[in-house]
């Protein structure tokens, strides 16, 4: 059964256990990323198999409690509560190289600890198709004397490796009309550019588009829904739904040079929660998927949720390594999706590795459910049950949904404890109801890189248990430029629930420990940074409240941290400089974990001297995918005895709110969630639809001290900036 989501060629080749991949040789002077060499960390995920491991031991279980800061520089960039700091950052040479969410561009010299170059990106503030946070997830590197820099706006650009200087820049699509943005990082491999995009909230259609890598001339595209000559795709969409698909890529392909394949994870079908207008499996989204690195064409693919309803995003970055199958060595490639496990495929032919069966599901004819999905037999990451309160707190937000006219009426389907096949797959339709689920859409894994050591034979996924709700609407999704239309309500309990990084056996799929993230005060933390592994015996993963942690790679003991600023919401680079290991994160914060702002790049190493910074306390997390606050006191802004900002006698916050300033503020701290026109956004609602939000007082309120899943903002803005923005809100958008 497993064929009906499995297709592609057959090929007898295999490849060492260690993630080293055989291909071209690299020429004279080039740098090879196709496997972790210590030295360089010159590819995202250190090397094509996305590994995120490093060979180098200088630093190991014995001594990383001497870690300390080798320098800290505050890069001033992407710090407003819209950016979230997810960069993986390059190490070439002893030098660093950085893109952050606002496209600005550093090189940094590691040995005098000073920025370079700094090129600026200057993005227009009015882009209205972002999804989730403005983000970079970092560069590609052509090996010798090119970087690649994939814009939000849809741009992509080549940058001298020395300088900065543009040596070409080119638009491979366009935010206004496509309704999509690049956020993943661009992949440098045999003389291609290779760039995803995001934006199936937007309704978007993925898509991977190669550019030669001198010219940025075209040389093809790979669209994720099919392109009109495709028979595998085609026929999976009803009439022409999948030109406006969904699907797109939020990572950055892995290479598996041996076969000369892509292998890349693709997000939801569009929109999210409405499959009444796109009948059929709807490939290749929520998929593994294989194509010709040289030529775009189709391989094979795996898909792991057919006509997905929920926002089962399948888009953290391909993991390669080699695993052992009832005695046969298997060339793998696993990913860890919003479910509450991971996956992995045989790169020859796209079949799963790792045991599991088709599985009848809830039905909802109205939206055109899949009658089965293939459920994995291996033990979950995360407990298949939904406690009383979750679900208490869940029906309150269906409840008062804008996005449901019958909240108050509608059937409620919680699904049975232990059941996996309701849990993560329950239902929604307009006459079945809404879906209460595990996962989806801020659980499991949501982007954040797994690694995989070939000492430990493990791989180390972070992810969170989390639970949702969906909800078929009574509109099917159309595409608006620059609108976000899932097709229904969507909400979830947000990120400040628990997180884990949990070793996996590669051969098995089975938990060999599992740690819990939680704060100083002993409170559960998500897990929204990635990890990283080295031959130390080490897994060093970052946490909301700003602390990098070391753990041993064998048994998942804390053995290090250190706080750092500001959310280390973002995966470690480790390398060496002049024989000396060092480890690099930037700490910035994250616009969904909801973790305090920065922009803190650190460099650690034995012979640091540079002590940690205060702690950060906890962020407040805003939720993903659309969901609409509950209505309740505190959403509206009303505490008993609080005054508002700016009444309290400060000359400065008392002057007459600017509405025009105000639009700023809103753009760079507003619009993530609530959308550019105030109209909606990811996680928010629109504001023209919440008569509070015509309260210049209750709005006010509402923004100093935040409420149902608002983070307040007393703290990152001034009472005039909050007054400014108060008065955009109530005057500008209402």
């Amino acid at each position: 059964m497993a064929l009906l989501s499995a297709c592609g060629g057959d090929d007898d080749t295999s490849s060492t256990r260690s993630g080293t991949i055989p291909g071209p040789v690299p020429a004279a002077g080039e740098i090879d990323p196709s496997s972790p060499s210590g030295r360089n960390w010159p590819v995202t995920g250190g090397d094509y198999a996305h590994t995120q491991f490093s060979p180098l031991k200088q630093i190991d279980t014995d001594n990383v409690k001497d870690l300390k800061g080798d320098f800290m520089l505050d890069l001033d960039s992407g710090t407003e509560a819209k950016y979230s700091h997810e960069e993986n950052i390059l190490a070439i040479n002893g030098d660093l190289y950085i893109s952050t969410g606002a496209n600005d561009v550093f090189a940094i010299d590691s040995r005098a600890k000073r920025i370079k170059w700094r090129v600026n990106g200057d993005l227009d503030p009015n882009i209205s198709s972002v999804c989730c946070g403005w983000e970079s997830r970092g560069l590609g590197y052509n090996g010798t004397d090119t970087l690649y820099s994939a814009r939000i706006d849809g741009r992509v650009q080549a940058l001298d490796l020395e300088t900065g200087r543009v040596k070409w820049d080119v638009k491979v699509f366009d935010w206004r009309t496509d309704n999509a943005t690049s956020i993943a990082a661009p992949l440098y491999y045999n003389g291609l550019v290779y760039i995803g995009n995001s934006g199936s909230e937007y309704m978007a259609r993925g898509r991977v588009t190669a550019l030669d890598a001198k010219t940025g001339e075209l040389k093809w595209r790979f669209w994720t829904t099919g392109d009109g000559n495709d028979p595998v795709a085609d026929p999976t969409w009803e009439g022409d739904s999948a030109r406006t698909g969904g699907s797109g890529l939020w990572n950055a392909p892995a290479v598996d040079r041996e076969r000369n394949l892509l292998i890349f994870g693709t997000s939801t079908s569009s929109p999210d929660v409405n499959g009444s207008r796109r009948g059929g499996d709807n490939l290749y989204s929520n998929s593994i998927v294989a194509i010709d690195a040289t030529s775009g064409r189709y391989k094979w693919h795996f898909q792991l949720v057919r006509h997905d309803i929920w926002d089962n995003t399948v888009s953290s970055p391909v993991v390669l390594f080699d695993a052992e199958i009832d005695g046969e060595k298997v060339p793998a490639a696993a990913i860890a999706p919003k479910m509450p496990w991971v996956y992995a495929v045989d790169r020859r032919d796209g079949r799963p590795i790792y045991p599991g069966r088709e599985t009848p599901v809830p039905q909802a004819p109205e939206n055109k459910t899949a009658a089965t999905q293939w459920i994995p037999s291996t033990p979950a990451l995360m407990p298949l049950r939904i406690t009383d309160d979750q679900f208490a707190r869940l029906v309150e937000q269906i409840r008062t949904s804008p996005a449901l006219p019958n909240a108050g009426q509608v059937r409620i389907n919680r699904p049975e404890d232990g059941n996996a096949a309701e849990l993560v797959y329950m239902a929604n339709g307009t006459e079945f109801g809404a879906a209460v689920t595990i996962g989806a859409p801020s659980g499991g894994t949501t982007w954040a890189p797994m690694s995989y050591s070939p000492e430990t034979h493990m791989l180390y996924v972070c992810g969170q248990q989390s639970v949702g709700w969906s909800a078929q609407g009574p509109r099917d999704g159309r595409f608006t430029e620059g609108v976000v239309d899932l097709g229904g309500g969507l909400g979830t309990l947000g990120f400040d629930t628990p997180g884990y990084l949990t070793a996996l056996d590669a051969d098995t799929n089975i938990p060999k420990w599992t740690y819990m993230l939680k704060n100083e005060a002993g409170r559960p933390q998500s897990c929204y940074s990635g990890s990283a592994a080295t031959a130390g015996n080490l897994v060093f993963v970052g946490k909301n409240d700003g602390r990098l942690v070391a753990l041993n790679a064998t048994d998942g003991r804390e053995l290090w941290d250190f706080q750092t600023g500001a959310g280390a919401n973002a995966p470690a680079t480790v390398f060496e400089v002049d024989g000396k290991q060092k480890v690099a994160i930037v700490a910035g914060g994250n616009a969904l974990a909801g973790s305090p702002h920065g922009a803190n790049l650190w460099v650690f190493s034995l012979d640091g001297d540079v002590m940690e910074l205060d702690g950060t306390g906890d962020g407040e997390s805003i939720t993903h995918g659309g969901q609409e606050p509950a209505a309740d006191d505190e959403a509206a802004g009303r505490r008993d005895g609080d005054e508002a900002a700016g009444r309290d006698g400060d000359e400065t916050a008392s002057a007459r709110p600017d509405a025009a300033a105000g639009r700023t503020v809103f753009a760079d701290n507003c619009a993530t969630c609530h959308g550019v026109t105030g109209r909606g956004g990811n996680g928010g609602p629109d504001l023209t639809a919440i008569p509070s939000a015509r309260d210049l007082d209750a709005v006010i309120r509402q923004t100093t001290d935040g409420g149902s899943a608002m983070p307040a903002f007393g703290d990152s803005l001034s009472p005039k900036e909050i007054q400014d923005v108060a008065a955009f809100v109530t005057n500008g958008i209402n």
